[in-house]
């Protein structure tokens, strides 16, 4: 295979078919039909690295441009911040335990005060400006405007923990550095990978030559092994090298749309300015009431105030057929069909609630949350739980606890849980009626109730008991009856 074979379209020798051809060509498949509706409809039979060479710049460029510039762009990133991170982050849940299986507060307390103290911004990164709340935005930012994001995990760094992280844009990988190597390995889009496809290292492009670094084809590559690198972006082939911008499907429907209502703007604008122009019916020009620098007549306008005009002249007033009224139909239909694109509904990206319900809500916020909710998932894994294993080793070689710790209890410190932020009910009364109703005939539980809430049930039940606590020490009532508007209606009284 050529160094650039992943690149070419696959030529595959042409073959008598066993059957004879029909008269008619017809095929087995509608799609398939060679028909002049898809005579420009040709395809791709490239690889995933092959049309990720030829558009990925293009594409990358175009996504930061529009989310410097358009509206909804930018909301879009909004709302993949805010609902995938959320203002308190993927907060880690220790869960270690004592040897008889119950959870063991005091080495959880332990991990996640050394946590919480890594994560701030003099700890956490290597620019020391990003705490870890403010990484995982960016970091998910990134991801979603240039389709991937680099971590480098900088082990021995100057600080109490001996780690830290250093994010990077995709642009340090060369699209252009593709070899063959020994043994069957190969590097494509600047990612080396194994004959079994697997990344085993990631060659950077720096500027300065190091003790590691290598100089190719007139550039300068670091090569960094793959246990140094998270590589970030969501997969939609197999064998893919490279990620995508999250807005690829809707780059060319958001900027359409930016630039027609920068144009209905304008013309808008100049139909409220309401010009005129002089015509004189003998041919005389009007001389106006001034010249401007470069020679252009002016004539001054005020409002309330009328001026004769100059003998033999009429005017001729020009209104623009502006604001037009079919333009928020033709907003919706195009905003809808980039929401479709992005994977969030059309209110959220369009703020608009002019004509929604609860049922309508309640049905999109379902459907759009469990969206987010696969994101939170894969950010907990291609992150965070590829930082914390690398923190807790640091950490432990370090003795970063405030305590001395055996290393024999690296297995332990493990077991955690990811708690990514939540969301309120749609209606409280309801849900919180329906989720009762639903603890009581075994249908869920109140642990998976509170985790679609971004809660713990021990996190709780804590705060529950220091309530009770600190009421009973102040003498203070507390009641935890339940409320008589959740309560089923009483058969046995009269009238029922």
């Amino acid at each position: 295979m050529g160094i650039f074979d992943f690149f070419r379209r696959e030529r595959t020798p042409v073959r008598r078919p066993f059957f004879r051809r029909q008269q008619s060509a017809s095929r087995s498949f509608l799609s398939g039909a060679g028909d002049n509706l898809f005579v420009n409809f040709t395809g791709t039979t490239k690889t995933a690295d092959g049309d990720i060479y030829s558009s990925l710049e293009r594409m990358r460029a175009r996504s930061r441009k529009l989310c410097n510039d358009s509206d909804y762009a930018k909301k879009y990133l909004s709302l993949v911040k805010s609902n995938v991170i959320g203002h308190t982050g993927i907060r880690l849940c220790p869960k270690t335990r004592t040897p008889q299986g119950e959870l063991d507060a005091e080495d959880n307390a332990l991990i996640y005060a050394a946590w919480e103290r890594w994560g701030r911004a003099e700890n956490c990164t290597t620019s020391r400006r990003l705490s870890w709340i403010d990484f995982q935005h960016l970091f998910v930012e990134t991801v979603a405007r240039d389709g991937e994001c680099l971590v480098r995990l900088v082990p021995n760094f100057d600080n109490e923990f001996g780690f830290a992280l250093r994010i990077l844009e995709g642009d340090v990988l060369d699209l252009s550095l593709n070899r063959e190597l020994p043994d069957g390995a190969y590097i494509s889009l600047g990612v080396e990978r194994n004959k079994w496809d697997e990344p085993v290292a990631y060659h950077l492009r720096t500027k300065s030559k190091t003790a590691t670094s290598y100089e190719f084809q007139g550039a300068v590559y670091e090569r960094v092994e793959a246990n140094e690198i998270i590589h970030a972006f969501r997969a939609e082939r197999p064998n893919q090298s490279r990620g995508v911008p999250w807005l690829n499907c809707s780059i060319r429907a958001l900027k359409m749309l930016d630039g027609w209502m920068e144009a209905e703007l304008t013309g808008a604008r100049v139909a409220a300015s309401k010009m005129g122009f002089y015509v004189s019916s003998e041919g005389d020009s009007y001389v106006g009431d001034d010249e401007d620098s470069d020679g252009a007549l002016v004539s001054n306008v005020e409002p309330g105030v009328f001026e004769q005009l100059p003998a033999g002249m009429d005017i001729k007033t020009f209104d623009a057929d502006y604001p037009n009224t079919n333009v928020r139909d033709f907003v919706k239909v195009t905003l809808r069909s980039a929401a479709a694109g992005l994977g969030v509904s059309y209110n959220s990206l369009a703020n608009d609630l002019e004509s929604v319900n609860y049922s309508s809500m309640r049905s999109g916020a379902l459907e759009e949350r469990e969206h987010w909710r696969l994101l939170q998932s894969w950010v907990s894994r291609i992150l965070c739980e590829r930082v914390y294993g690398e923190w807790l080793k640091q950490s432990l070689l370090r003795d970063s606890f405030g305590k001395p710790i055996p290393a024999a209890k690296f297995d332990k410190f493990k077991e955690v849980e990811w708690l990514p932020r939540g969301w309120t009910w749609v209606d409280p009364l309801k849900d919180q009626q329906a989720a009762a109703l639903g603890i009581s005939l075994g249908l869920t539980t109140r642990q998976e109730l509170v985790s679609a809430q971004g809660k713990t049930l021990d996190g709780i039940f804590e705060q529950l008991s220091q309530e009770s606590l600190l009421a009973e020490t102040l003498g203070v009532s507390v009641s935890t009856s339940e409320p008589s508007s959740m309560r089923e209606p009483d058969s046995t009284q009269p009238g029922m």
